[in-house]
């Protein structure tokens, strides 16, 4: 604290209030003090550093007003009102404004509901409307106090920074997530890959995890595992003339027929099975004889699955075979291609400028 003893400056401000002097010391805030100075400077730069340290004191001690009276030796005269300045400066509100003011600060700690603060020894609180803001003081005798109501909740003066430290609690003891405690959610214990999902009746709940390979998806309500919808390769070719007894191998479209088991392989995009293997040929140039070639698909350079092994290249120029129901697992990256075996025997008639497109069904 900061003690202003009997001197000019205060006898100035008890001459302005109609007294003749202030026989006894009045003790200021030094930080209520050195605030009230920031504010003057900021109104008054044209006052000398003393006339700005003698405003600052007066605003203080009007401020100070209620505990001045109360405190004040009983021959000092009635205290008058502070000089009109000090009042216009400090108090810039109408009386509408003043009492919007009493009233949102009554609202603001009722919703709080978890704080009573009152004065003690029937003193109440005291409302300070600043240029820089609002301030609001429970005092009792010079010496603030505060009740603090609810549990969970802590109230402590904190003289070294003169705050209020106010501590409240956690919500309460550690408890599982899905468990009684939570009223919106169903009990259960936590299960490894468990998803935590809205219910029929509106509570969360624990999704246990599903088999594998499948996955999370919606059956226009809910959230429910299932095998992923199947996907489709093509593979393909540009058009060639073949030679008798030879193996051709063909993958991405538009890529040229060859001789090579590695050329234009296509790459397994993600685990599943074969399901079906759809071939269609289609012949652009000589139509040829019906000797049978034989139609498959090859996995890694190693398994073949067959589509047919009775290719005609005689008669119609659009013909299509289907291997029926497979089986075949693929992972993913394995790579396939198509594999075509023209006839060993050669042809009557060899066909030209034909082309092969495969479609391979995987779940």
């Amino acid at each position: 604290m900061t003690t202003i003893r009997t001197s000019g400056l205060v006898d100035e401000y008890a001459r302005a209030m109609g007294l003749q002097t202030l026989s006894r010391e009045i003790e200021l805030n030094s930080e209520d003090v050195e605030r009230r100075l920031v504010e003057v400077r900021r109104q008054h730069p044209e006052d000398t550093p003393e006339q700005q340290y003698a405003r600052a004191v007066a605003r203080e001690l009007w401020f100070n007003y209620p505990r001045l009276r109360r405190e004040a030796p009983p021959e000092l005269p009635q205290v008058p009102p502070p000089p009109p300045e000090v009042q216009t400066v400090i108090l810039r509100l109408t009386m509408w404004q003043k009492l919007l003011l009493y009233l949102w600060m009554a609202v603001a700690l009722g919703l709080l509901g978890v704080i009573a603060a009152r004065g003690q020894g029937g003193q109440g609180p005291m409302i300070e409307a600043l240029d820089e803001g609002i301030r609001v003081r429970f005092f009792a005798a010079g010496v603030f106090r505060w009740n603090c109501i609810g549990a969970n909740i802590a109230c402590t003066w904190n003289a070294g920074t003169r705050r209020l430290d106010l501590t409240i609690a956690g919500g309460g003891a550690a408890h599982n997530l899905l468990s009684a405690t939570h009223t919106d959610t169903v009990a259960a214990a936590p299960v490894r890959g468990d998803l935590i999902v809205a219910n029929l009746a509106a509570t969360w709940a624990r999704l246990a995890l599903g088999a594998a390979g499948e996955v999370p998806t919606s059956n226009g309500l809910d959230v429910v595992y299932a095998t992923p919808a199947g996907y489709t390769l093509y593979l393909g070719d540009r058009s060639a003339t073949p030679a008798d007894n030879t193996t051709y191998f063909f993958g991405l479209p538009r890529a040229d027929m060859t001789i090579g088991s590695t050329h234009a392989r296509v790459i397994v995009p993600r685990a599943g099975v074969i399901r079906r293997v759809v071939a269609t040929m289609y012949t652009g140039g000589t139509v040829g004889t019906n000797e049978a070639s034989s139609i498959r698909i090859r996995i890694n350079d190693a398994v073949d699955v067959v589509i047919s092994n009775a290719v005609d290249n005689s008669g119609a120029r659009d013909k299509t075979y289907d291997s029926g129901p497979v089986a075949q697992a693929v992972a993913l990256g394995d790579l396939i291609n198509g594999k075509w075996v023209t006839p060993a025997g050669g042809w009557g008639t060899n066909p030209t400028n034909v082309s092969w497109g495969v479609h391979v069904y995987i779940e």
